[in-house]
């Protein structure tokens, strides 16, 4: 069914596991945030509850209903009052995000044949080390599965040839990478003065950041040893934030202990303003083992700071030429990018970081993912 500006409005309902702030949550909130809400009204359904960005949504004018289910296996009633939640709701697209919404929403797609399905997939190469069995299971049995979706939406290149060699449909694949928001996300000395001030770090001195939870996918293990590495032979700081990545976390404080950074490795926990933490620094890491499109690369590269990063998922695609791309777990070669970048003169260095914030402004602005959206959801 094709849908033109003309037409009746499409009602689009997003069910997604969570609301706590992650890669496919944030990118949910800002498509909510810049999609033409009269064309496509929106509603959200959290599987769990709104804690983490349910508030930010609703103030985009968006509604969203919490069904209060257990993470990991889902319970009857629970699936029952997805059902009668969206019989109620009666949406002409539902667009499911990660694999226990696109499971379950595939399983709503046989009770309600007349609705159009979207599946979203975010994840690239599965794995036991850094994914739950239900995790893996539930990717596999989608397989199957994916005769049910009308599309599915993959957030890199790399995530749609991983899932398509597990027997994913070929013919239901689109590519709609990440968008942002390049003004929020920019240049900005003035914060950059303002949380080294607050962090006690010299104007001076070289900043090396990481941004992401405490999973094992993230390899903070690579980080801290290449750190150590560095520390070696050119002093520098190290900053760290995100979900788990401060000193009540005790088995990371010991890591660091353990290596003789407690001195240089600053943790910050989760941050509430990202461009400020991005501006305060020289370099940006990603040291991950498994990523589909890591959204802090290119958040870090629209404030203009270069990056090394790990050659997983699409972020090489995203670097280009603007940045260094390593091998994962070698904690030799990204110490030496480090060290590469931060012996740049801050001309050299500022040079690099323009050709980064030019490299998402140009391929990932979120006018472009917002409108690649829009137009999904005209013809599915």
């Amino acid at each position: 069914m094709v849908q033109n500006r003309s037409s009746k409005p499409v009602h689009i309902v997003h069910v997604i596991g969570s609301l706590v702030p992650g890669g496919a949550e944030l990118v949910l909130a800002r498509l909510l945030e810049g999609v033409d809400s009269e064309t496509f009204p929106a509603t959200v359904i959290s599987l769990t509850d709104k804690e983490g960005l349910g508030q930010r949504i609703e103030a985009a004018g968006v509604q969203v209903y919490e069904l209060g289910m257990k993470k990991g296996i889902r319970s009857p009633g629970a699936f029952l009052g997805l059902y009668r939640l969206l019989k109620n709701l009666q949406p002409d697209v539902i667009q499911s995000w990660l694999y226990h919404a696109n499971f379950l929403c595939s399983l709503m797609k046989v009770l309600m044949p007349g609705k159009k399905l979207i599946w979203s997939i975010r994840h690239t190469k599965l794995g036991r080390l850094h994914d739950k069995s239900l995790t893996i299971l539930l990717a596999r049995l989608s397989a199957v599965l994916s005769f049910l979706p009308d599309r599915i939406v993959y957030c890199s290149q790399e995530s749609a040839s991983v899932h398509a060699a597990l027997g994913y449909s070929r013919k239901r694949a689109v590519f709609i990478p990440n968008g942002y928001d390049t003004k929020v996300y920019s240049p900005q000395p003035e914060l950059r003065a303002k949380s080294r001030e607050k962090w006690g770090v010299s104007e001076g001195k070289r900043v090396i950041g990481f941004a992401g939870r405490f999973h094992p996918a993230k390899d903070i293990n690579s980080f801290l040893k290449a750190a150590a590495q560095l520390h070696l032979t050119e002093p520098a700081g190290f900053v760290l934030c995100g979900r788990g990545m401060d000193r009540n976390n005790q088995e990371l404080a010991a890591r660091i202990a353990d290596l003789g950074l407690s001195e240089e490795v600053l943790l910050l926990g989760e941050q509430g303003d990202m461009p400020a933490f991005y501006n305060s620094l020289d370099v940006f890491a990603l040291t991950s083992i498994s990523e589909a499109f890591p959204n802090v690369v290119a958040e870090a590269m629209a404030c203009g700071v270069p990056c090394v990063v790990t050659d997983v998922g699409d972020a090489a695609l995203i670097v280009g030429d603007s940045g260094i791309v390593v091998p994962p777990r070698d904690t030799e070669t990204m110490a030496a990018g480090w060290l590469k970048l931060i012996g740049f003169s801050a001309a050299e260095r500022e040079s690099l970081g323009i050709s980064a914030r030019k490299q998402i402004v140009t391929r990932y602005s979120m006018g472009e993912m917002v409108r690649r959206y829009e137009e999904l959801y005209r013809v599915v």
